[in-house]
């Protein structure tokens, strides 16, 4: 049996928002470990701190698809009424049955929807900035 990848939100309480719709690309990585790096002022030198929780931009590509117009208006809506900007979240991601990752986030930018002719198809580009809660 084969998993679709799955893209959730989830309000700071854990409680289940709602799935993004038709997510077909994610610059999440592979782990939830990062790295930050400390640039000296005054040399051309930086130290790594490896584990650390550096806050880092969460980018994810989907589609809304819809009946008609009016229909894809409502699914905008819905999607821009429930990932409020400023709000705490969790996101998590499930890439396969036994691998999920979880992310701390805030939508800081609006949502940008790429031009199209919205008849009934509308792209949608959402960045979250992670660990900044």
């Amino acid at each position: 049996m084969a998993i679709k990848p799955k893209v959730a939100l989830y309000d700071s309480s854990m409680n289940l928002v709602m799935y993004f719709p038709a997510v077909y690309y994610t610059n999440a990585p592979q782990t939830v470990a990062k790295y930050t790096e400390v640039k000296g002022i005054r040399g051309n030198d930086s130290i790594i701190v490896p584990g650390s929780t550096d806050s880092w931009d969460l980018v994810f590509k989907g589609s809304l698809l819809a009946a008609d117009y009016e229909a894809l208006t409502v699914l905008i809506e819905a999607l821009e009424s429930n990932f409020v900007q400023l709000t705490p979240y969790y996101i998590t991601l499930d890439k396969t049955a036994s691998t999920k990752f979880t992310y701390k986030v805030k939508r800081l930018t609006p949502i940008d929807y790429p031009d199209s002719l919205r008849v009934n198809f509308q792209e949608y580009i959402i960045t979250a900035k992670v660990n900044t809660w």
